[in-house]
């Protein structure tokens, strides 16, 4: 079951990485500059997202094992992640990061015109269809009686 252990993989990475963001980054990733929410809001965020993280490579590593249960919880991973995508990538927050990006890149490469805001809708819209159709497709497999059946 190949398509089990591309998913579990996928999942996993993606949570470690998120993981190793907040560990190198912190608190001020998510709130510090670019935040269009009030700072109580961004503060439950950040510690619900590290609780999604660490959540994520438990059900990566369940489903690897095949555990029936890390299966339910993985489909409710996947609703969760597509009913709040908004909240994880804010509009607002994208436009902000890649101003941020431009003034950086400007301050290292004086004379080289770059505006990473020109990619930041196209990005984003990027982001959202792929997380999407990543979560759509693990609902589609995860529910299949014949994926249902090799878990215990």
């Amino acid at each position: 079951m190949p398509s089990l252990i591309v998913f579990s993989i996928l999942i996993f990475i993606g949570s470690a990485l998120g993981i190793y963001q907040y560990l190198t980054a912190g608190y001020w990733y998510g709130y510090n500059f670019m935040s269009p929410s009030p700072e109580w809001f961004e503060i439950v965020r950040y510690y619900f997202s590290w609780g999604i993280r660490l959540f994520g490579i438990a059900v990566a590593t369940g489903i690897l094992f095949k555990k029936e249960i890390f299966r339910k919880l993985g489909l409710w991973l996947a609703g969760f992640s597509i009913v709040t995508i908004y909240f994880k990538h804010y509009p607002e927050y994208f436009f902000k990061y890649t101003n941020y990006l431009t003034e950086q890149y400007q301050r290292v490469y004086r004379g080289i015109e770059i505006d990473f805001s020109v990619f930041a809708k196209d990005a984003l819209v990027t982001l959202y269809v792929f997380e999407l159709v990543f979560w759509a497709l693990f609902i589609f497999y995860f529910t299949r009686s014949s994926i249902k059946n090799k878990f215990l």
